[in-house]
């Protein structure tokens, strides 16, 4: 207790407890030892001796890495977004295939059943005439014969 003559002793903040307890056994309560200095590690250094040049080389390396990474993911959605796109393309085309051999169908039905109205109106016209001229003959033998 000791070691920290100069510190304050008690926190209000901790609701007044002994601090010196506390700064005593910090080390065993963060599960740092108590070799560290006080110092805290460096994340990016790769080991402890390494030099600045090194350590850049590492962060370098690291770094490439992601991008490639993050690069292959890209051509991987490009390339799923290139085959989702064909894919839309194909079911576009066989739709508007689709769409043009029903048009077409309705079409030759509508002129088939326009040609058959025409063939009907054909024959009854004839009929008719036929009709007519033996109408005629009937009149022009019946007054003749009188």
């Amino acid at each position: 207790m000791a070691r920290n003559k100069t510190k304050n002793t008690a926190s209000n903040r901790l609701g007044g407890c002994d601090l010196r307890v506390l700064r005593d056994n910090l080390d065993e309560m963060t599960g740092r030892p108590s070799s560290a200095s006080g110092k805290r590690d460096n994340p990016d250094s790769s080991s402890n001796g390494a030099t600045y040049a090194s350590n850049k080389r590492v962060r370098a390396k690291k770094r490439l890495d992601q991008l490639r990474k993050e690069m292959d993911e890209a051509t991987e959605k490009q390339s799923a977004a290139g085959a989702d796109m064909l894919q839309m393309l194909m079911l576009m085309r066989e739709d508007a295939d689709r769409r043009a051999e029903t048009e077409d169908r309705r079409r030759r039905e509508d002129r088939e059943a326009v040609l058959a109205a025409e063939k009907r109106e054909r024959e009854e016209r004839e009929r008719c005439s036929v009709a007519r001229k033996l109408l005629r003959r009937r009149r022009a033998d019946t007054k003749s014969s009188s």
